[in-house]
């Protein structure tokens, strides 16, 4: 049964960890439905993943682009709850036509494609177009932290000092209510991200945020070890030789002829899903920390 908000909600009071994927094709959506993935996100990271793109920043996917895979991902996975990644340009700026033009390309994904909810990227200052989506019947995750549309350097650790993880803080209780019904964390410290978490009444979503959010996000090429220009540190690769060979050592699979990558990606889903939802993923490995005193002057900041 497709996920809803509320059961997001309810998963986040009942401390049941979420896990999500994002991808773009439709076979990879039929393999993420059969593991029994809660969200599936169409991420505009398609550029880099699908089309050699070397970065999202530079060149984003058009709104034609993201429409034509959140659809297969949605044939793909009827009964999943999806998210469509808006690219840069397709919203943003607080003067009317740019807040239409938000509005619209909104629109599309949940009309055109079946999408259940977009994802933007931006704080305080997306707050104007957050709200005017929301108040036309759109529903809208928020994406900060590191936000890869217009990041300088993917090397920075966001909520590395007190100020820094203050400062997530507030943006994440604004986005709060301008009516988000969610927040994604990428590349956050895992002590900023879980006073974000307990501070919120939305769930919060990791990506690189460490192992005390709501849930845990991944991209597909990750975990399938398909994108092997470069690694970085919150990845976990599933699909692996090692992987591979448990299977091809067992006598029974060696009989079987019409196994195929499909089958591997699937089952490597499937032990995605299982390490989220029984906290095995993250580890401590993939966590960045705030840097030393941070936490306890944060603590401080807090309670005044």
């Amino acid at each position: 049964m497709k996920k809803t908000v509320n059961n997001f909600f309810e998963m986040k009071n009942k401390n049941e960890p979420v896990a999500a994927v994002v991808l773009y094709e439709n076979w990879m959506a039929r393999q993420a439905e059969k593991a029994d993935i809660d969200w599936i996100l169409i991420g505009d990271s398609v550029n880099m993943a699908i089309y050699g793109e070397k970065s999202t920043a530079i060149n984003s996917p058009t709104m034609n682009c993201m429409i034509k895979h959140a659809r297969a991902v949605r044939m793909g996975a009827p009964e999943t709850f999806i998210v469509g990644d808006m690219p840069e340009g397709a919203y943003g700026g607080k003067n009317d036509e740019d807040i239409v033009e938000g509005i619209f390309n909104a629109k599309r994904f949940i009309d055109e494609a079946g999408c259940d909810a977009i994802k933007l990227e931006g704080g305080i200052e997306m707050l104007d177009q957050i709200k005017a989506i929301v108040d036309n019947d759109t529903k809208v995750m928020a994406h900060i932290g590191l936000m890869p549309q217009t990041a300088v350097s993917t090397k920075i650790i966001y909520g590395e000092t007190a100020e820094e993880a203050m400062t997530l803080l507030i943006t994440a209780k604004a986005l709060e209510k301008a009516g988000v019904f969610a927040v994604l964390l990428e590349k956050v410290t895992e002590n900023a991200a879980m006073i974000i978490r307990n501070e919120l009444n939305i769930p919060v979503f990791s990506i690189g945020a460490g192992r005390l959010c709501d849930g845990q996000l991944l991209l597909s090429c990750d975990i399938l070890g398909s994108f092997d220009l470069f690694k970085i540190k919150f990845v976990k690769r599933y699909l692996t030789m090692y992987y591979l060979g448990i299977y091809l050592d067992n006598a029974f699979w060696k009989n079987i002829k019409d196994i195929g990558f499909a089958y591997f990606a699937g089952e490597a889903f499937k032990e995605y899903v299982s390490d989220v939802k029984r906290c095995k993923f993250p580890e401590e490995k993939h966590v960045y920390e705030m840097k030393s005193g941070e936490f306890e002057k944060l603590q401080k900041m807090l309670v005044k």
